[in-house]
């Protein structure tokens, strides 16, 4: 990690690619549980269920995870309690399925890439990406 006057400081919490970042607390989704760390020490801060979600952003504060049946559920980052849970599908004309690609979030807000499940990323464009509406923006 990069401190305040630009010194390294290891981070022995970061190990996996997967990892999400905010202050010093790391989250990821491990052996079917959202789990957070300390990200220099390594040291678990929490855990709970994932219960099949994905973790699709942090911001200060706030963890974003999206479940099977696309509601956003956001946690407390320092302690993991659930903050808020809004249902992020967006019907469609052929009610299709859909997958988190990336995301950000900032402010509460979170922007999310809607992708075709199975689906060639070095296909052409409508093969990976849904067209319309190929973003999905929801508030926590």
């Amino acid at each position: 990690m990069i401190g305040l006057a630009g010194t390294l400081t290891a981070a022995a919490g970061l190990t996996d690619r997967g990892d999400r970042l905010s202050g010093d607390t790391v989250v990821r989704v491990e052996g079917g549980d959202v789990v957070a760390y300390d990200a220099v020490s390594g040291a678990r801060r929490w855990s709970r269920p994932a219960d099949g979600a994905v973790v699709l952003a942090v911001e200060p504060g706030v963890v974003h995870l999206l479940t099977p049946d696309h509601h956003v559920v956001s946690l407390e980052l320092g302690t993991g309690d659930e903050r808020s849970r809004i249902y992020a599908h967006i019907p469609d004309t052929h009610d299709l399925p859909w997958v988190a690609g990336y995301a950000y979030a900032s402010d509460g807000y979170v922007v999310i890439e809607r992708l075709i499940p199975g689906a060639n990323p070095n296909g052409s464009d409508a093969e990976y990406y849904y067209q319309v509406p190929t973003l999905v923006l929801t508030g926590s």
